[in-house]
């Protein structure tokens, strides 16, 4: 898995002006895309309320796992990616991982891998079996389930350890990219739908995949 820095300014500032997804320079989101040190910036945040209040997106918290990954397995995230999911499974192309910049050489937890769609439909295959590849658990059964559902008097119910889980579709689950990537998935029924394409009616295609699941539901 190649790592390389992504320059400060990219296409996807023009992007997110013209899909309407502005923000100030100061906010969380800029700031933590742009910063040449994630480490850095991200030791420096402050809570701004207690743990357990509601329910906040932060792309902060993404970088702080993968501070986590690096102090428990002493490596860089991206070759703890290779280790234990590219190789297993067998990924058919080599995948790349955006970083902050060559001096820090962290990845850009929040946005910055990126990999062919045949690869992901991999990645979204192996949590349709709960963890399983060919006969061999390269995930814990038991952590696939954990990391998929929530239980019914959970206080947030659409979101749990990086996964959507949209609180109508009962027992799906999906994962999005930051440019309109999708992995939806119905375990029950082995349905695995990959979107890729450019950014554009994120909440539109949240919508779209319940109906086709009921429309193939019906056909078949």
């Amino acid at each position: 898995m190649v790592k390389h820095h992504s320059p400060p300014y990219r296409f996807d500032v023009i992007w997110t002006l013209l899909s309407g997804r502005a923000f100030f320079p100061w906010s969380d989101e800029p700031r933590v895309y742009y910063t040449n040190d994630l480490r850095k910036l991200t030791a420096q945040a402050q809570p701004c309320e207690a743990p357990g209040q509601r329910f906040h997106y932060n792309n902060y918290n993404r970088v702080l796992l993968g501070m986590v990954l690096e102090r428990a397995t002493g490596g860089h995230v991206a070759h703890y990616l290779q280790e234990k999911i590219w190789k297993q499974i067998g990924m058919e192309a080599p995948a790349t991982w955006s970083l902050d910049s060559e001096r820090s050489g962290m990845e850009k937890m929040e946005s910055g891998l990126n990999a062919r769609t045949i690869d992901f439909a991999k990645f979204g295959r192996l949590y349709l079996r709960l963890g399983e590849w060919n006969g061999k658990q390269v995930v814990p059964e038991a952590w696939v389930q954990e990391s998929t559902s929530v239980s019914c008097d959970a206080k947030w119910r659409q979101y749990k350890y990086l996964w959507w889980i949209p609180g109508q579709d009962g027992g799906r689950f999906m994962a999005t990219g930051n440019l309109g990537q999708f992995i939806y998935l119905v375990p029950d029924k082995e349905l695995l739908i990959i979107r890729f394409g450019v950014r554009g009616g994120m909440k539109g295609w949240r919508l779209v995949f319940p109906q086709v699941f009921r429309y193939l539901e019906e056909a078949f």
